[in-house]
This record gives C-alpha cells, structure tokens and sequence, in this order.
C-alpha cells in the first residue's frame, strides 16, 4: 500500500486538530498504513443476495 505526502499531511493535521498531538511524518504514515491494513482486512463487496437480505430486513424492521 501507498500513502502520498499530501495523505500524510493531512493525517497530521487531523491529530493535530482531534488530539492535539503533534506526529511526525513517519507516525503519521504508520498510522495511515494501520488504518488501511484495517479496512483491507474487514472490507469486502456485498453480494446481490446480501444486499436482498438487507433489504428485507430493513423493510422488516420499519413495520414491526
């Protein structure tokens, strides 16, 4: 995976503005590169039977 500088910065700017907490370049991309690993390892495409389901119980749960 690849974080781009402005990325970094923008990570900074983010702690820096949520937690007062100042990180240099390379916490700031250490950070970035957990986050990601996270969405890689929990993300992953709904299926069109999924979605359905969903759906249902969405549709469901509004009536009950």
């Amino acid at each position: 995976m690849r974080i781009l500088d402005n990325d970094i910065e923008k990570i900074q700017e983010l702690f820096r503005k949520s937690f007062g907490i100042e990180l240099t370049k390379d916490q700031a991309l250490e950070k970035g590169l957990a986050l990601l690993s996270i969405f890689k390892i929990t993300y992953r495409p709904i299926t069109e039977n999924e979605w359905a389901g969903v759906k249902r119980r969405r549709n469901k749960n509004m009536w009950t």
